[in-house]
């Protein structure tokens, strides 16, 4: 008898609908228990996050902003600008990162990390709550539940979704995603080769907030690279120097 296949095992999830030889295969089956587990607890995580609102953090016509660039984007290609106004959202908390002395290091790391959670939010407004579930889990494939130690599979599939992917909501998704194995080397290593390769200020302002918060010394040169090009986006600039202000 086969394994049953994610895509089985997602659509018995969401309809409850299984054919009963697999039902009794999944009662047998150790392998297929601990996907259906794995798919289980990552459905729960991502359809709780596509639910959060926007906080009051954010002012409402930055936040207006977001929604209306949003829906101009359903109906129009090109250059997303819906992106760069989540960065200047964002900047509604970051503001205040700067105030803080170079010496007050846990101030500043507290703030970024306020930073992350506000991204999220005001991002996931467009992200993941209309994907389908397998369409979530190609950013988050088989993330292993109760623990943060990584397969060197799965970080490779992250990797690829952040570097590759031809959505930036998914590239972000797989973004926070790496963010949870943030204490393996080898990860922060990655996501700081990754952010001197990104362009779309979303990711780039989600990465240098992940990799502040760990002091990873490795960002330092991508964060440089950031404040020498012109063409950088004058908000994503504004974190990388805050961010290099921490970590030198």
């Amino acid at each position: 008898m086969r394994h049953i296949t994610e895509e089985e095992l997602i659509e018995f999830l969401e309809s409850g609908a299984l054919e009963e030889e697999l039902q009794s295969h999944l009662e047998e089956c150790e392998a297929c228990q601990q996907l259906k587990s794995e798919l289980e607890v990552v459905m729960t995580t991502m359809s709780g996050i596509g639910h959060k609102p926007v906080p009051d953090l954010v002012q409402l016509d930055i936040a207006q902003a977001v929604a209306e660039e949003i829906a101009k984007e359903n109906n129009r290609g090109g250059f997303q600008i819906w992106y760069v106004a989540a960065a200047v959202a964002l900047l509604v908390v970051g503001f205040f990162a700067g105030k803080f002395s170079v010496d007050d290091r846990s101030g500043e790391i507290l703030a970024l990390q306020s930073q992350v959670d506000v991204l999220k939010e005001v991002s996931l407004m467009n992200t993941l709550k209309t994907s389908t579930a397998s369409e979530r889990l190609q950013v988050v494939n088989q993330i292993e539940t109760g623990t943060s130690k990584s397969s060197t599979k799965l970080l490779n599939s992250l990797f690829l979704t952040l570097n590759t992917d031809e959505s930036p909501n998914v590239r972000y998704a797989a973004a926070q995603a790496l963010a949870r194995f943030i204490d393996e080397e080898d990860a922060r290593l990655r996501m700081a080769e990754s952010l001197e390769e990104q362009t779309d200020p979303l990711i780039q302002i989600s990465l240098i907030s992940i990799l502040t918060e760990a002091q990873e010394k490795h960002a330092i040169r991508p964060l440089k690279k950031i404040l020498d090009q012109d063409s950088i986006n004058i908000e994503v600039k504004k974190q990388a120097k805050i961010a290099l202000e921490i970590l030198t």
